[in-house]
C-alpha cells in the first residue's frame, strides 16, 4: 500500500515538474515574442526617424 502511494506521489510530482517547465517555457516564449515585437516595431520606426530628420536637415 505505501509503495503505491509512494508512486503515487513520485508521478504527481513528476507532473507538477511537467507542468512548470511547461508553463516556464511558455512564459519564455511570450517573453520572446514581445522583444521581437518590440524590436521590429524600434527597426520600423528607424527610417521614419531617419526621413524626418534628413527632410529637417535639407530644408
Amino acid at each position: 500500500m505505501a509503495f503505491l502511494v509512494f508512486e503515487f506521489v513520485e508521478d504527481m510530482s513528476v507532473k507538477r515538474m511537467e507542468i512548470i517547465s511547461f508553463i516556464t517555457s511558455l512564459a519564455f516564449v511570450a517573453i520572446s515574442a514581445l522583444r521581437i515585437e518590440m524590436l521590429t516595431n524600434f527597426l520600423a520606426a528607424v527610417p521614419q526617424t531617419a526621413v524626418l530628420i534628413l527632410a529637417y536637415v535639407i530644408l
